[in-house]
């Protein structure tokens, strides 16, 4: 599995006044990754559950109009805006009652999570999560300080530095967390 995203593209640079600077802000966060990973059978590591929730409501929270059919030509267009806070209620309206839900089903404790591995959204996601979970914050991955938020390619470049790192060892519960525009979640259990 590859995805690669180079984010610096749709950083706008020129807000055109404070209202529209407060929209643009999220994108002086993004970074630009490419990530890969090589997915097979093995005896010892098991994604043990996953689950997917979206909904599209929410799509002009955080998005990038340019370039498909809403704003083709307008260059003004092809950067990226956020409305933060409204989009962060959002996600706890909605994507928070579903990862514990998700968690139940999984039959996964809170306690038995050994790291929690989320979208870098910011440098506080993981640990925000982690509170609304009631999973230790010492169990969270986070490498946004290091690599900002990389949008796809967080989560996988997480798992690498992780590794890297040697913080994940054989046996470990992972609990991964994916967050998107739109908004949309996924909760993956996998055991290392």
């Amino acid at each position: 599995i590859a995805n690669g995203e180079k984010l610096s593209d749709v950083i706008n640079f020129k807000p055109q006044n404070q209202e529209h600077l407060i929209r643009c802000m999220a994108g002086y966060t993004l970074g630009d990754a490419g990530t890969a990973i090589l997915i097979g059978e093995s005896d010892s590591k098991n994604i043990i559950f996953q689950e997917l929730y979206c909904n599209g409501s929410y799509w002009d929270l955080c998005v990038v109009e340019g370039g498909g059919s809403l704003a083709f030509r307008d260059s003004e267009k092809y950067y990226f805006e956020c409305q933060s806070k409204e989009l962060k209620a959002a996600i706890i309206k909605h994507c928070i009652p579903f990862i514990k839900s998700a968690l139940m089903k999984s039959r996964w404790q809170n306690s038995e999570v050994d790291w929690l591995i989320t979208h870098q959204v910011s440098n506080s996601t993981s640990s925000s999560l982690a509170t609304f979970l009631n999973i230790a914050d010492s169990k969270c991955l986070n490498y946004f300080p290091l690599y900002g938020n990389t949008a796809a390619a967080s989560i996988p470049l997480s798992l690498y530095q992780a590794i890297k790192d040697r913080k994940i060892k054989k046996g470990d519960k992972l609990l991964i967390i994916g967050l998107a525009a739109g908004i949309s979640a996924s909760v993956h259990c996998i055991i290392w």
